[in-house]
């Protein structure tokens, strides 16, 4: 416990002007909006951060996005803001397998897609080739190789 009474766990965030908020509240993030919308840090109340505009037209390198979390994380991204331009993902080629070959025989069929596949129809191949560059790589090599 501190002199002034307070304890400083582990379940709470100190904002920048001192004030604990509970469970990251002074880091911005406010669950009442929903996955579109983030409570902004500024003075008026009521302030909200537009991720539409945010993420509208911006280009993302991904790496580590073959994986069920990754998958998730750019399936998702590309359901709630499909005005983001490109992803380009690295992707480790796998034995005589291409980057490119995995990333549409092994990646793109998963059920983590599955929403975008309702969503966009017979499009959804189109939709991944407009959105999506495969990019021959991998982590553990030295610039990704």
């Amino acid at each position: 416990m501190s002199t002034n009474g307070s304890s400083n766990g582990s379940n709470g965030a100190h904002a920048s002007n001192g004030v604990h908020a509970p469970n990251g509240a002074a880091h911005g993030r406010d669950s009442a909006h929903g996955a579109g919308t983030v409570a902004a840090e500024s003075t008026s109340a009521g302030a909200t951060l537009d991720l539409e505009a945010l993420f509208g037209g911006k280009r993302f390198v991904v790496v580590g996005g073959t994986g069920y979390l990754g998958k998730t994380w750019w399936s998702f991204l590309l359901a709630h803001w499909p005005s983001v331009e490109h992803l380009y993902l690295l992707v480790r080629e796998k034995g005589k397998q291409s980057a490119e070959e995995r990333f549409w025989q092994e990646i793109v069929p998963t059920a983590v897609f599955d929403p975008l596949r309702a969503a966009y129809g017979e499009r959804f191949e189109a939709f991944i080739r407009e959105k999506v560059t495969p990019v021959a790589g991998d982590v553990v090599r030295p610039f990704c190789g």
